[in-house]
């Protein structure tokens, strides 16, 4: 087996042209970017987290399971083959599900891969209504009162993470491997940027095909799949901020907004649009500090 030693990053030089980074100063820069992002939305160890006041999810294919749990009120959900369900604090969606899922609460929700263990756990505590949705997790009143305290907190994404999977029982171990770790914070620190796996293979030493099997083993996500989810995180923070669909798009690394909507609606099974609608209103981000 492989031994695997503290990477420490063989590059080094100037920003690239503008300020836009580059992998010549991304030694540093990922650390700094992290400590003053917003927390939400959050992705970590191959999970997307985000909360949002109300919510109003339809029947719409997505490629991830979807946890929700209403932090401050209930959820109703209603289904195909189903349509009168009791109000729940939690819901659980396969991909497949057909299901509407309302609330006027706070509401959380955890996105993850459909095969991770948490998948399992979550449901292994829950009642299911069909092959593809589950209610009512035994420990709804104990993830809810975990969260409250946290999400309306603007603490550094790392200790946020580390909170949040100890409130919804996930398990918090760190990525192992220390070039993956970097890859993972560069990735993080400018989505925009290609961060292709034969770049990221040749800066560690690595194959590509070698590099894609740690990446997946380490974060339980393909690169492919992990870049498109922090760009999308990157997208939805920056039009949290009042930033247009087209800026956030753009400056999150897809080529306009319209990719940028059906790449989220494909992952996540609504536009951002319907993921921003319940939000409280912002300023806009060309009023900051006027």
């Amino acid at each position: 087996m492989e031994s695997v030693e503290p990477f420490e990053p063989a590059w080094s030089g100037a920003s690239a042209a503008g300020g836009k980074r580059s992998y010549a100063d991304a030694g540093s820069a990922p650390a700094a970017v992290r400590d003053r992002a917003p927390a939400y939305p959050l992705v970590w160890d191959g999970r997307f987290f985000r909360a949002r006041p109300g919510l109003a999810f339809a029947p719409s294919p997505s490629r991830l399971t979807t946890f929700f749990l209403a932090i401050d009120g209930i959820l109703s959900v209603s289904a195909t083959d189903r349509p009168v369900c009791a109000p729940t604090r939690s819901v659980l969606l396969a991909p497949a599900a057909a299901a509407r899922v309302t609330s006027d609460a706070l509401v959380a929700c955890l996105y993850l891969e459909p095969g991770a263990s948490e998948v399992r756990g979550l449901t292994s505590q829950m009642t299911p209504l069909s092959a593809h949705l589950w209610v009512d997790h035994a420990q709804s009143e104990r993830f809810a009162s975990g969260l409250a305290d946290i999400v309306h907190q603007r603490t550094g994404a790392e200790e946020t993470a580390e909170r949040m999977a100890a409130a919804l029982g996930l398990s918090a171990t760190r990525i192992g491997d220390s070039r993956i770790a970097f890859a993972t914070d560069l990735i993080t620190a400018d989505p925009s940027l290609a961060h292709r796996a034969d770049t990221l293979a040749r800066c560690f030493g690595m194959s590509e095909s070698r590099f894609r099997h740690a990446f997946r083993t380490a974060t339980g996500l393909s690169l492919t799949r992990y870049r498109m989810l922090a760009r999308l995180r990157a997208a939805m923070v920056i039009a949290g901020e009042g930033g247009s669909l087209t800026e956030a798009a753009l400056e999150a690394g897809f080529s306009s907004s319209a990719h940028f909507s059906s790449s989220h609606r494909a992952m996540f099974g609504l536009s951002p649009s319907g993921a921003l609608a319940a939000r409280p209103e912002r300023p806009s981000r060309t009023s900051h500090g006027s």
